[in-house]
């Protein structure tokens, strides 16, 4: 659990320094991140929730694609508590209030 929260921290802090041509490679982590915020630990899911928000600043079209097919559905998750709370956490973390 320790080397997700570790990996997501670093993800975090390098992505907005990458340059765009190493964007696909980060791309290609999107579904393991999603995965990530799925966990039933929350201090996982926060973490992945950060991590995601910092790709969607930089990655903007193509994370945010990502999110719409892939995270948001699980929104409507009515049977696993840990999907709804990530994708909240997520659109949280992305847009927190003012």
């Amino acid at each position: 659990g320790q080397d997700v929260i570790d990996s997501c921290s670093v993800l975090e802090a390098v992505v907005p320094t990458l340059h765009a041509d190493l964007w696909p490679k980060v791309c290609d982590l999107f579904p393991a991140v999603g995965r990530a915020l799925r966990s039933k630990y929350s201090i996982i899911r926060q973490a992945a929730a950060r991590c995601f928000a910092a790709m969607c600043d930089v990655i903007t079209v193509s994370a945010m694609h990502f999110v719409i097919d892939d995270i948001l559905p699980y929104l409507g998750d009515t049977t696993v508590l840990a999907n709804r709370q990530g994708a909240c956490e997520l659109v949280y973390s992305a847009y927190p209030p003012t």
